[in-house]
């Protein structure tokens, strides 16, 4: 490599590295803690409430409950169902179009809990604020650092920048890494993957900054580009998309359903219990033809605006097979909707992994991935530290020669 190349992908690295430093910190601890969301938001979310003492009562259908909620909640419509048990259903909801106003209606909450047996409304709740305890908005805060910065829209962009600088840095990080000569070059690159033992604490810090890059080379740069396509998916800046189907055989996930406006405001011709049929009829047709058994229903969405429903069950295909199956239809007329996952799009399939081994969901939602996702946010933490370090020390040297001088 040229040495006036070599010498500016080092301040490249170096400067972009310390204007990053606060965010891939940010990023990587708030990451690991999301890594464990689930049993950390059991563990500090609010006693279940009081459901019905007949534990032996059948589980309502989702149509069912999602009616039930309506009726109960009438400026409201039910959106998608964030959970179902045995016990409780939460369904996320939308307010409707007050007629006299033609403006949604005001409602103080986003989420309606109801008994999964009887129907029954158990609370009401808000996205955030005052209405909730303080242990039950330490989980949103925490993901709203690590999406936006709790800064809305602002956090998102300036994340995207962020996540795209930290994705040319890995590969001007691992650049800087080979020999700068080709002769005896694995002899040369092999001090480049280990720490030495007994050294100084600034060759400590150097080696595992260095050795510690090269090791989680392919993880950093699998979380740099997935957080390119999770971030420009908020802000629809459109980069991922762009690049992605320069790539690869590619269909934007928004044009899939975009491409069936619904241009009328009247109610969906499905009612719950008819988009309900007819997504447990579209769901068997794919068992048939896919070869899988059906083992639970998981959710039931309606989006309204496109006039479409899905409906989306869990199956026994395992790893590296998806669990879950989704399939869409045309909210008045039934008909099935194509989406990218069945067609199999090679720039898709590639999207999917990437959000995948980023949030730690299916097919690969394993405890023991999430505590590998766990342990690369810290990893992360401590790469971006050490580069720090590095930096500091560096500095030092140079004043220290200069004032000797």
């Amino acid at each position: 490599m040229p040495r006036i190349l070599r010498h500016a992908l080092v301040l490249a690295h170096r400067w972009v590295g310390l204007a990053m430093v606060v965010f891939l910190v940010l990023e990587g601890l708030t990451g690991s803690i999301l890594a464990f969301e689930r049993p950390i938001g059991r563990w500090l979310e609010a006693p279940p409430p009081q459901t019905s003492g007949d534990r032996t009562a059948p589980t309502l259908d989702m149509a069912t409950l999602a009616t039930a909620a309506e009726q109960l909640e009438p400026m409201i419509q039910g959106a998608y169902f964030m959970s179902t048990g045995p016990d409780i259903a939460v369904l996320r909801c939308v307010p409707r179009v007050d007629p006299a106003t033609g403006k949604p209606f005001e409602v103080d909450f986003t989420h309606v809990v109801l008994d999964a047996r009887t129907g029954k409304e158990l609370r009401h709740l808000p996205d955030r604020g005052a209405g909730r305890r303080f242990a039950d908005q330490v989980l949103p805060f925490i993901k709203d650092l690590h999406y936006n910065l709790v800064v809305g829209n602002t956090g998102v962009w300036i994340l995207f920048f962020v996540a795209l600088a930290w994705t040319l840095d890995c590969l001007v990080s691992f650049l800087l890494t080979l020999p700068v000569s080709t002769s005896r070059f694995w002899a040369r690159w092999k001090p480049a993957w280990l720490v030495k033992r007994g050294a100084s604490a600034t060759r400590l810090n150097f080696d595992v900054h260095r050795a510690g890059g090269l090791w989680f080379l392919l993880v950093l740069f699998v979380f740099a580009w997935s957080s390119v396509e999770l971030e420009d998916e908020s802000a629809g800046i459109g980069l991922y998309d762009a690049v992605t189907s320069r790539l690869f055989d590619y269909r934007r996930p928004d044009d899939a359903i975009a491409a069936w406006p619904r241009h009328d405001s009247t109610p969906l011709k499905l009612d719950w219990y008819a988009a309900q049929a007819r997504g447990e009829e579209l769901m068997a047709q794919q068992a048939r033809d896919h070869g899988f058994k059906i083992v639970a229903p998981v959710s039931l969405v309606k989006f309204a605006e496109n006039g479409l429903y899905n409906y989306e069950v869990d199956t026994d295909r395992s790893f590296p097979d998806a669990v879950r199956e989704v399939v869409f239809f045309d909210g008045d007329t039934g008909e099935p909707r194509i989406m990218p996952g069945f067609e199999r799009h090679t720039g898709n399939v590639i999207s999917d992994w990437l959000r995948a081994l980023h949030m730690a969901t299916d097919p690969i939602d394993y405890a023991p991935y999430h505590a590998f996702v766990c342990l690369f946010g810290i990893v992360l933490s401590v790469i971006t530290v050490t580069g720090v370090c590095i930096w500091t020390a560096k500095r030092s040297a140079r004043t220290a020669r200069g004032r000797r001088t």
